[in-house]
């Protein structure tokens, strides 16, 4: 698989959970650039600190990585530009982070972000939790999703939502536990 199409994917997965109850579809597939392909020097520990080329943020991965950047060309997409790292560990762990960009700024941001808010126990979210993140409001969801589950941080960072999925097999739900924590709370915005 090129790295486009691992970018692509990576998008597509990332948008299908970021849709469901609470976005738009996108009425036309985006133009995607994929910066880097592997990207990333592991640690003893095995993670690495992947940056985003566009996106202004960074964020600790126990693999190597991907960063692409997919523009919305299509003006009826609610969503401009998002900015993407994804990285994969023995095939049934996928970690995908994106910043999403909107055309509409705060107001769609706001609207985006309080549909999922809004979301728990209905559709793919089993649970929706309020919290903070860095000083922003968030969400944190657990999921259903087709082959096993996945956890949804969710951040809104004024004109963009910034969303990161720990997607597992169900056999892989103890490791992907143990990840989880520092994953989710290495995130630094620029």
């Amino acid at each position: 698989m090129t790295t486009l199409q691992i970018a692509k994917r990576s998008l597509l997965m990332l948008g299908l959970l970021v849709s469901i109850g609470w976005m738009d579809v996108q009425a036309a597939t985006p133009k995607v650039t994929a910066h880097r392909d592997e990207a990333g020097e592991l640690d003893a520990e095995g993670w690495t600190k992947a940056k985003s080329t566009n996106g202004r943020y960074s964020v600790d991965l126990p693999t190597k990585f991907k960063d692409f950047t997919a523009v919305h060309e299509d003006p009826n997409s609610v969503i401009a530009e998002s900015y993407g790292i994804s990285g994969r560990m023995m095939q049934l762990i996928r970690f995908t982070v994106s910043r999403a960009h909107y055309r509409g700024g705060k107001e769609t941001a706001r609207k985006q972000f309080e549909q999922i808010k809004a979301s728990a126990g209905k559709g793919l979210y089993k649970t929706v939790k309020l919290m903070r993140m860095n000083e922003h409001e968030a969400v944190e969801a657990e999921l259903e999703v087709k082959k096993g589950r996945a956890l949804q941080r969710t951040v809104l960072l004024d004109d963009d939502l910034f969303t990161m999925v720990l997607e597992y097999a169900k056999s892989e739900e103890a490791v992907a536990k143990r990840l989880a924590p520092r994953f989710f709370n290495s995130v630094a915005f620029e």
